[in-house]
């Protein structure tokens, strides 16, 4: 057995060598195990699926239910899953953290769709987005 004592493990992706991953069902930490360690990258409500290719672990604080990560060029995004006023993030290279999109409901999956565009399932309203970077 490599990692015991979890809470409904989820996400589970290669990163830095190692391998992170999630756990759903309360505030759980997303860890990072890499040679034998474990590391926590951060605290997270409810998170359920990773997509993690970054070069830096991030701390990230006071995230609401966040459901999916991934990280690509433009930095790490995050969709939280609440029910009301949740938020896709955008973390971008400098640190920053920017709301991309404010009072969704459920947001889950971020697909990208080209190379200014991305698509976001909304379930709560039962639609996927289509989101253009502005130049």
């Amino acid at each position: 057995m490599l990692v015991s004592g979890l809470h409904k493990p989820d996400g589970l992706v290669h990163f830095q060598g190692g391998i992170a991953y999630s756990q759903e069902g309360g505030t759980h930490p997303v860890n990072w195990l890499f040679e034998g360690q474990i590391r926590s990258l951060f605290e997270g409500t409810n998170v359920q699926g990773l997509e993690a290719d970054g070069s830096a672990p991030i701390p990230l604080e006071h995230l609401n239910e966040p459901s999916f990560l991934k990280c690509d060029a433009r930095g790490l995004w995050i969709s939280e899953d609440a029910t009301h006023r949740a938020r896709l993030l955008l973390l971008n290279p400098q640190g920053r953290l920017e709301t991309v999109l404010s009072h969704l409901r459920a947001p889950q999956v971020l697909l990208p769709s080209g190379t200014h565009s991305y698509l976001l399932a909304e379930g709560g309203r039962n639609r996927i987005l289509e989101i253009r970077r502005s130049e």
